[in-house]
C-alpha cells in the first residue's frame, strides 16, 4: 500500500509540475496572442499521461499478487484451487481455511443479517479471502429468490427474460439480483446459464435458458453478466461447451453431445466465445463428451483444454469445472482422481468435490511426486488472486 501511496503522490507532483510548466507557457511570451493560446486544445499530453499511471497502477497490483503468492505456502496454494461447501469448511480441519471460495446453498441462507454474520465468520477463518458463490439463475434455480426476507418477488426465469426480447429486461434483473446478493456477502454467481435450449428431449435445460438460438442467447447473457457485475458480483456462464442440447443430465451420469466440433462453434460454443470477449472473466466447464473430441468429459479431457487455450483469452480466464460430486463423474473415479485430471487438463478451479481431503492430497502428492510442477499450479493461482484483488475483496499493501 506504501508503494502505490508513493506512486500515487510522485504522479500527482509530476501532474502538478507538467500543467504548472504549461501554464507558465502560456502566460509569458505569447502577448496579445495569450487568449488563443489558452483555448487551444492542451489534453492530449495529459491524455498519454494518464494512460501511464494507470499502467504504473497496473503493474504495481501484479507485483503485488505475485509477492503474496511466493509467500504463500503450497497447500495454500492448492486451496486456492478448490471451491467447496459450507459444511466441507465445518468438518474440514486440515484444509478448511486454504480454500479458495464457498459456495451457499438454500439451507445455508435465512435473513439478511444471519447470512452476512455466517459469511463474515467464513472470511474471518480465511487464509486467504474468498469468493463466496451461489447458483441463482432465477426461476427453478433459486436459493434466494423465494426468500421472502431477503427479496420482494421471485427472480424471472432465463427462458422469461428471453421471451420479452429485450436485453434491458436482462440487465435490470440481474442488477435486481445483484443487489440482493451483495446484501448477504455473495461475491461470485454461477450464473447465468449460456446453454442454447435446441433440444426438446433436454430434460436439464429448458426454461434455465435465454432462447433456441445462439443469436438469442448471446445478447441475454452479455447484458445479464453486465447487471451482475456493475453490483460487484462476478458472473459465471455455464456449462461449456453447451449442456442445452444433450439428452442426458449430467448430474445423474455422463451426458452426450450428438454433434461435431464444427456445428458446436456455429451454434453451442457461440455464447461462451462472445461472452468471454465482452467483460466475462468465469467459465464453468460441463461434464458433457463430445466425442469427435474425446471419450472423456470436458472437465477431464486434455483435449478440451487445449482446445480452450487456442481459443480463449486463458490468460485472463478462469475456468472452473461443474460440481464434482455429480453422477457424471463419481460413478466411474474417485474425488483424488478426478480432481487431479481435471486440474492437469488445464482447468483452473475444482467445485465441489465429493471428498475434499482426498482431492487436495492428490494434487499435493502428484506436486511432491514431481508429477505437477509449482509452475502449473502458480498459472491458475496467480489469476484466482489477481481477480479477488480487481474484485476487491482481496486487498494486499
Amino acid at each position: 500500500m506504501k508503494k502505490l501511496l508513493s506512486w500515487v503522490i510522485m504522479i500527482g507532483l509530476m501532474s502538478f509540475i507538467f500543467v504548472g510548466c504549461n501554464k507558465i507557457d502560456l502566460e509569458i511570451g505569447h502577448g496579445e496572442n495569450q487568449f488563443d493560446s489558452q483555448v487551444l486544445p492542451q489534453n492530449e499530453p495529459q491524455s498519454d499521461f494518464h494512460v501511464s499511471d494507470a499502467k504504473i497502477v497496473e503493474e504495481i497490483k501484479e507485483k503485488q499478487v505475485l509477492d503474496y503468492m511466493n509467500q504463500m505456502s503450497i497447500e495454500e496454494k492448492i486451496g486456492q484451487l478448490f471451491f467447496v461447501t459450507v459444511q466441507q469448511v465445518a468438518v474440514n480441519n486440515k484444509y478448511g481455511k486454504d480454500i479458495g471460495g464457498v459456495i451457499l446453498f438454500k439451507d445455508d441462507i435465512t435473513t439478511i443479517e444471519e447470512t452476512s454474520k455466517l459469511v463474515q465468520g467464513l472470511q474471518e477463518q480465511a487464509t486467504t479471502s474468498l469468493w463466496i458463490g451461489i447458483d441463482e439463475e432465477g426461476g427453478r434455480v433459486s436459493r434466494v429468490g423465494n426468500n421472502e426476507a431477503i427479496v420482494n418477488a421471485p427472480f424471472k426465469s432465463a427462458e422469461a427474460i428471453g421471451e420479452t426480447g429485450d436485453t434491458q429486461v436482462a440487465y435490470e434483473e440481474a442488477k435486481r439480483m445483484g443487489k440482493a446478493l451483495h446484501s448477504i456477502g455473495v461475491n461470485m454467481n454461477f450464473a447465468p446459464d449460456a446453454d442454447i435450449y435446441n433440444n426438446p428431449e433436454n430434460i436439464v435445460i429448458g426454461d434455465r435458458s435465454f432462447g433456441k438460438t445462439a443469436e438469442e442467447v448471446i445478447p441475454m447473457v452479455i447484458e445479464f453478466s453486465k447487471g451482475l457485475k456493475e453490483e460487484e458480483i462476478i458472473p459465471v456462464i455455464k456449462h461449456f461447451p453447451g449442456h442445452g442440447n444433450t439428452v442426458e443430465d449430467s448430474h445423474v451420469g455422463l451426458a452426450y453431445i450428438d454433434k461435431t466440433i464444427k456445428e458446436l462453434e456455429d451454434e453451442e460454443m457461440k455464447p461462451f466465445l462472445e461472452a468471454t470477449k465482452n467483460g466475462v472473466d468465469v467459465v464453468m466447464v460441463g461434464h458433457l463428451i463430445v466425442e469427435e473430441m474425446d471419450t472423456l468429459p470436458a472437465t477431464l479431457s486434455p483435449r478440451w483444454g487445449k482446445y480452450i487455450e487456442q481459443n480463449f483469452d486463458k490468460e485472463h480466464t478462469i475456468f472452473i469445472t461443474d460440481a464434482m460430486n455429480m453422477g457424471a463423474i463419481i460413478e466411474d473415479r474417485g474425488s483424488g482422481q478426478a480432481a487431479l485430471m481435471s486440474f492437469i487438463s488445464g482447468i483452473d478451479m475444482i467445485l465441489m468435490p465429493e471428498q475434499l481431503d482426498e482431492a487436495m492430497e492428490a494434487l499435493k502428492e502428484a506436486y511432491e511426486k514431481g508429477k505437477l510442477s509449482e509452475e502449473r499450479i502458480n498459472k491458475s493461482v496467480y489469476k484466482i488472486l489477481l481477480k479477488k484483488v480487481e474484485q476487491k475483496i482481496l486487498v494486499l499493501e
